[in-house]
């Protein structure tokens, strides 16, 4: 295992090259900088697709209308040269001009006869240092985004996408997903347990009904799936872009999409020796320590990246028990990477990621049992809580460019992670139940594809995918015999040969899948193209399961000894749609799409009657099928950006974990059907060369249909809960240039989420009220870009709402089921102080 010392390997790699430089010159990835020698592998293509390519591997913003490149096709351009160079063959006879902003950006403009003449001369002094310039005009930075397994512009892609870069994300200052996930329409994340698990729901669609099921929303860390729901809550470290795809993504991203898939891009190593340091303070004794540095080994050939991040915190939940804090975090994130080109056609990506947590976890405050209270921030327990996880993954990326234009693309994987959780489940001064739960997990993955080229009409995608999973679970229940059973409404004096007694359950699951997909595009004129794709998938899951102790056989769970079930299913996924250009700035969709979420065996406190029936035991996969229409507007020369989508969905046998009455066991079952349906704004407007707005909100309305999951319960045409009707959010970043250089930033943000019920098993609820949090910032930049300062807020107002409730241990007698809320992090404020070079 490697714990303490990778974290003062990492540290010490970035001191010994970051030393020796710390006195150069900052550097901006800009065109207008002294020429710097990059290899560029840009293949013949598509002038528009070719001047992304050039975007991406560059790091260059271009302005470019769509209709300047339409029908003009761009020769190759492969080999080490520097950017001015490669812009230049890139419009050798295309009849284009460009100018250099003084931000660094380039401007592709139309070209008279006289002026072409005038741009091949330019070009030719471009090469030798002399930039032509225009006035600064305030645009929006174009994210390239990857969602549909191309490089593409985010205007272009027929999906409902939400999308941040780097910049914004140091905006939002988002430590985690479930911060990103405030500033996305329809997007939720919140606490699945007091244990600091978290469940990730977009469009109404959200967590797992067990560990053998599979979540509503895939995660994906540089195009690999992200199993362990440990690390689902991805900490946000080194990250170029995240890409919100809203709606089923099964057919480029494959089972357990239905609502969605969080599409992650990590940092590629640069080519030269540049790096940044991070320190940041706050209340709660809050610290964060940041280093990053690129470092080439061979000139444009091998270049290594080494990221390291430790963050420590004192917990805000007081324990009147002892005196205790819970709430604290422990948590260190160390990537290093390799990135190796041995030729104009090959090139790889290692990338390796270690990750350790060590926290006290907020577990929740109980309202309804003895101990019980309204008052936030409080709670009164005797037993330890503790979350640890040390995880660990691998993953390599090759691609090669055949000469003709195809490419081939593979990604290997292998994640491990451990985990360890204890809580103290009664949520009273009482010793009498206990819990520990610990376990591994093992995963694998292989994705191969082959690209075409975009040249034609047509283009497409071929590939295959290959996942195992292997998880093993051991949960003990540490339970004072007496006063537990007496809460359960039993005399006491029942005689147990110790105590307390340990009883507890064994879960090993064992999951393969195997898909193989196909998806193309198909342009019937400049305006008009059609797209769609299919995936089939062969899913196999086996779970071994194994209950022991003296507590459980007198509640009814009589001993099962390495109790193995099996299932299979082979569902398919598919998607159907249309685009369509009205104009340069303006482009319409449809989609139809259909996705499934794999079918579960239930693996938490299963009896013999369900394992020799079968009923509530087994459920088959549920699948939503989604309608769907949008459009994406570019305004006012890319001052205003718009995204809007309207969707309807419907949902067929959705799989619920219903609590039986009087118990704290659940069943599992397949509801019949329902319908979500829902619309979305994603909207960014540059009001000036210092003023960046955004804004987003999301609507959600829900309905089951025939729904009876219980003689007594009747849940048909109720809502299927859980998820807000309303999610809206809006930020403003500013910036002024001060006199004497250097830069003043500001950044406020605000999120807000309406009201709604948390449904426990479908019987009970907790009403969540609606609430909003505001988060700001101001900061100082130095002129040469390499100091920057900044004071910070969250939750300015201290809003000390519940961000989700639960009811725990419904069943488990008067001292045991109560309702359980976990509040958003009191207010906190602090400082950091950041270096580049």
């Amino acid at each position: 295992m490697i714990t303490t010392d990778f974290k003062i390997l990492i540290f010490c790699v970035f001191s010994i090259f970051a030393l020796p430089i710390c006195g150069q010159d900052a550097h901006a990835s800009t065109i207008t900088d002294q020429p710097t020698v990059r290899h560029f592998n840009i293949k013949m293509q598509a002038l528009g697709t070719a001047i992304l390519s050039f975007s991406e591997q560059s790091n260059i913003v271009v302005s470019v209308k769509k209709a300047l490149t339409d029908g003009k096709m761009a020769p190759a351009v492969v080999g080490k040269m520097t950017a001015e160079q490669a812009l230049a063959r890139l419009f050798e006879n295309s009849g284009l001009m460009y100018v250099v902003n003084k931000d660094g950006s380039t401007t592709i403009l139309k070209a008279s006869p006289a002026s072409a003449r005038a741009s091949s001369s330019g070009r030719q002094q471009m090469r030798q240092g002399a930039f032509i310039e225009e006035p600064r005009q305030p645009r929006i930075e174009e994210i390239l985004i990857t969602a549909t397994k191309r490089s593409e512009r985010m205007h272009d892609v027929p999906i409902a996408i939400t999308a941040f870069n780097a910049r914004e994300l140091e905006s939002l200052r988002a430590r985690d997903l479930a911060d990103v996930s405030a500033a996305v329409p329809n997007m939720l994340m919140v606490p699945a347990t007091g244990a600091g698990d978290v469940n990730i729901s977009i469009r109404g669609l959200r967590g797992i009904t067990g560990r053998s099921s599979g979540g509503a929303v895939g995660v994906y860390v540089d195009g690999v799936y992200q199993a362990n729901l440990q690390t689902l809550n991805v900490g946000v470290v080194d990250f170029e872009r995240i890409e919100v795809l809203k709606g089923p993504q099964g057919t480029l991203f494959g089972r357990d999409t239905i609502g969605g898939a969080v599409n992650i891009t990590t940092k590629k190593p640069g080519t030269i020796l540049s790096g940044r340091i991070l320190a940041e303070y706050g209340n709660f004794n809050s610290r964060k320590l940041n280093a990053s540095i690129d470092v080439p080994i061979i000139d444009n050939i091998v270049s290594a990246r080494f990221t390291a991040q430790q963050e420590w915190e004192d917990g805000y939940v007081f324990n009147r028990f002892d005196g205790s804090k819970l709430g604290s975090k422990d948590r260190f994130n160390g990537r290093v990477q390799l990135y190796y080109t041995p030729s104009d056609q090959w090139d790889f990506r290692l990338n390796y990621s270690h990750l350790e947590t060590d926290d006290i976890p907020a577990t929740g405050e109980p309202l309804n049992n003895f101990q019980g209270d309204t008052i936030p921030y409080t709670t009164t327990i005797n037993g330890k809580v503790s979350r640890k996880v040390n995880g660990e993954s691998l993953s390599l990326s090759a691609n090669y460019e055949f000469m003709s234009g195809y490419s081939l693309t593979s990604i290997s994987s292998f994640n491990h992670t451990t985990d360890r959780v204890t809580q103290d489940t009664d949520f009273t001064s009482a010793a009498h139940l206990y819990e520990i739960f610990s376990g591994q997990g093992k995963e694998y993955s292989q994705e191969v594809r082959l690209t075409s080229p975009a040249l034609d009409d047509f283009d497409y995608m071929i590939g295959g995918y290959f996942f195992r999973n292997v998880n093993d679970k051991l949960d003990v229940y540490e339970v004072d015999v007496d006063p537990y059973l007496q809460s359960l409404g039993f005399l006491p004096g029942y005689p147990f040969p110790e105590n307390p007694v340990q009883d507890g359950q064994e879960r090993n699951f064992i999951t393969e899948s195997i898909a193989a997909f196909v998806h193309g595009n198909y342009r019937v004129n400049e305006a008009l193209s059609l797209f769609g794709g299919v995936r089939i998938t062969s899913d196999k899951k086996k779970t071994e399961y194994s209950i022991f102790g003296s507590i459980l056989p007198f509640l009814g769970f009589e001993p099962i000894d390495n109790f193995i079930s099996k299932t299979s299913d082979t569902p398919v996924s598919w998607t159907l749609g249309a685009r369509y250009h009205f104009n340069e700035d303006f482009m319409g969709y449809v989609t139809f799409s259909r996705g499934y979420r794999s079918g579960a065996i239930k693996d938490y406190f299963v009896k013999i009657e369900e394992v020799s029936s079968g009923t509530g035991f087994f459920s088959k996969p549920e699948y939503v099928t989604n309608y769907e229409a949008g459009f994406k507007v570019i305004g006012f020369d890319n001052e205003l950006q718009a995204n809007v989508a309207f969707f309807y969905m419907s949902y067929e046998d959705i799989i619920s974990a219903i609590q039986t009455n009087g118990s704290f066991t659940s069943i599992l079952v397949n509801a019949s059907s329902a319908w979500i349906a829902g619309a979305e704004l994603d909207l960014k407007y540059q009001v000036s060369s210092d003023l960046l707005m955004t804004a987003s909100a999301g609507f959600l309305k829900s309905r089951y249909g025939n729904f009876i999951p219980l003689p007594d319960v009747d849940l048909t045409g109720q809502s299927l809960g859980n998820f807000p009707q309303w999610t809206l959010s809006s930020a403003l970043d500013y910036s002024l240039p001060v006199q004497g250089g250097g830069t003043f930033t500001a950044h406020g943000d605000i999120a807000y989420k309406s009201s709604y019920l948390v449904l426990a098993g479908g019987l009970q609820h907790i009403d969540i009220g609606n609430y909003a949090q505001v988060n700001a910032s101001f900061g100082y930049l130095a002129a040469d870009s390499r100091w920057k300062i900044l004071l910070w807020t969250r939750n300015l107002f201290d809003t000390d709402a519940p961000a989700i409730g639960t009811n725990w241990n419904a069943g488990q007698g008067f001292l045991n089921d109560h309702f359980v809320l976990v509040y958003e992090h009191q207010r906190t404020v602090g400082a950091t102080i950041s270096f580049s070079f």
